[in-house]
């Protein structure tokens, strides 16, 4: 699917003249049809317009605002909206470099970065210093930045462009991406997957049973889900994907999510599909197998009880004990 670049220009009364933010979108490259106008306070995100933008957003997508306060004027709220556009509509470099790292803090003072009230801060210049990156980092470790073009002292939004792929384009995006993997290498650690449910269970299940999950796929679609096996079986009692919510909620946006397909007893079918957090199985048996999501909709001792009944119902010596 081709990318489309959108332009956000917003402007607080009627009286107030857009022409500075619309010639920046101009110059910028986006098409007169894909500048969305609005004419209302920053105050907060319930704009008609902005939401409408919002919804039409899809990965790969490019968002240009001439500057952050044109997004809004609270800060904690656009730090919400930065996140929300970058982790579900995936619209930024960030999240690639730092998806499935945690952060260790304890290492964020050595490396440079400034406690805020905020987080953290760090600044760099690079491209033989015609370029600065200023990098910012929440208290959950979520990141945002941007790099300045200290020729004009704005925002060098080309970068962020996927469809511009010159060569000195690019040669400032791997710069950039360079600084960015040097924090995510140094000052934040691996973790399995996406969710930090699916990493406490991943824990709760090796505690229990001792298995590591196993990742047999090698297509990169497929590269991050994981299996747990039976030692002496090498049967499946559960795999962890992450995957679009829309495939189990015709009605969720198209965020990703991590899941847990588990076995049950098809008596309990029906009860189990009624709890919210439980979904007939993506990609297997409707019959046999649940998705459960791992975004904290189910607590963990009610999902280790879940997959204690499909280990056994996957375990031949405890079938029967279960009624299968």
């Amino acid at each position: 699917m081709t990318e489309t670049t959108y332009g956000y220009v917003r402007v607080s009364t009627q009286e107030q003249n857009e022409a500075r933010q619309l010639a920046a979108m101009q110059e910028f490259g986006v098409a007169e049809k894909n500048i969305i106008i609005e004419k209302l306070s920053g105050k907060d995100f319930n704009r008609p317009c902005y939401q409408r933008l919002v919804r039409a957003l899809r990965p790969g997508d490019v968002l240009v605002v001439k500057s952050i306060d044109r997004l809004g004027r609270n800060y904690e709220e656009i730090l919400e909206q930065w996140r929300m556009l970058t982790k579900e509509k995936k619209v930024d470099i960030e999240a690639k470099i730092f998806q499935r790292k945690r952060p260790d803090f304890s290492k964020f003072k050595t490396y440079g970065l400034l406690e805020t009230q905020n987080g953290y801060h760090y600044e760099t210049d690079f491209m033989n210093e015609d370029f600065r990156a200023i990098i910012n980092i929440d208290n959950s470790g979520f990141v945002s930045g941007i790099v300045i073009d200290k020729m004009n002292n704005e925002e060098y939004m080309p970068l962020r462009v996927p469809s511009q792929n010159g060569a000195y384009v690019c040669s400032v995006r791997n710069a950039y991406e360079d600084i960015l993997t040097n924090i995510a290498q140094t000052c934040y650690e691996d973790i399995l997957f996406a969710s930090d449910q699916a990493n406490r269970i991943t824990k709760q299940i090796y505690d229990k049973y001792g298995d590591q999950p196993d990742f047999p796929w090698k297509q990169k679609s497929y590269q991050t889900a994981a299996t747990f096996r039976h030692a002496n079986t090498s049967k499946w009692y559960g795999l962890i994907m992450n995957i679009k919510k829309d495939k189990l909620d015709k009605s969720a946006h198209d965020l990703e999510v991590d899941i847990l397909n588990l076995k049950i007893n098809e008596n309990d079918r029906e009860n189990l599909h009624k709890e919210d957090g439980i979904y007939p199985a993506y990609h297997m048996n409707h019959k046999y197998w649940i998705s459960i999501l791992l975004d904290e909709t189910l607590s963990d001792e009610r999902i280790m009880k879940l997959i204690d009944i499909s280990y056994q119902l996957t375990d031949k010596k405890d079938k029967k004990k279960l009624g299968k």
